[in-house]
C-alpha cells in the first residue's frame, strides 16, 4: 500500500468514495458535480491536501486535511474531513495507516492539533477514531448555509 497526494486522474475514484461516505452521513446528500468541484478546489489549494491510499493500483481510501488558524492554540491546526475507505478494503488496516500518515503530516507541518468531525449516527467511525486516540470534545457543531439563488 502507498499513501500519496491525490492527482486529478484520481477524481473518479474519489467521487465514488464520497458517494460511499454520504450514504452514512445524514447532513449531506451526494451530488457528483458538487463533490468533483470541491475536490478540484482542494487539489488547487496550497494549504489543503487530499491523501489517497493506493493498493495494487486501486484507490482504496481517501482523507482530506486543511490548515486552519486556532486562536486557542496560537497556531496552525489541521482539519481532517472525508475519511473513507472503500467497502472492499475495510478491516485491512488501510484506514489506520491513513490516520497514522495524517498524524505524521501534522508533526512535520508543526500543527498544534488535528481535529475531525464524524456523524453521530456512525458508531463504527466513532470506534475507529477512538482506536486512533482521537477523543470527543464538548463542542457541538453548528452551521449556517447560504442558499443559492
Amino acid at each position: 500500500m502507498a499513501i500519496r497526494l491525490a492527482q486529478e486522474s484520481d477524481l473518479n475514484a474519489l467521487v465514488e468514495l464520497l458517494r460511499q461516505l454520504t450514504k452514512v452521513e445524514r447532513d449531506f446528500a451526494f451530488n457528483a458535480e458538487k463533490q468533483r468541484t470541491g475536490l478540484k478546489l482542494l487539489l488547487d489549494k496550497p494549504d489543503a491536501y487530499i491523501l489517497v491510499a493506493e493498493v495494487s493500483g486501486v484507490v482504496a481510501a481517501m482523507a482530506t486535511i486543511q490548515e486552519l488558524i486556532s486562536t486557542t492554540e496560537g497556531g496552525v491546526v489541521g482539519l481532517i474531513e472525508d475519511v473513507v475507505v472503500h467497502y472492499s478494503f475495510r478491516g485491512k488496516g488501510v484506514g489506520r495507516q491513513m490516520m497514522d500518515h495524517l498524524k505524521a503530516t501534522a508533526e512535520v507541518k508543526g500543527y498544534h492539533r488535528l481535529q475531525l468531525l464524524a456523524d453521530m449516527h456512525n458508531p463504527p467511525a466513532e470506534a475507529f477514531y477512538q482506536k486512533q486516540n482521537y477523543r470527543p470534545t464538548s463542542l457541538k457543531q453548528w452551521r449556517w448555509r447560504v442558499e443559492a439563488s
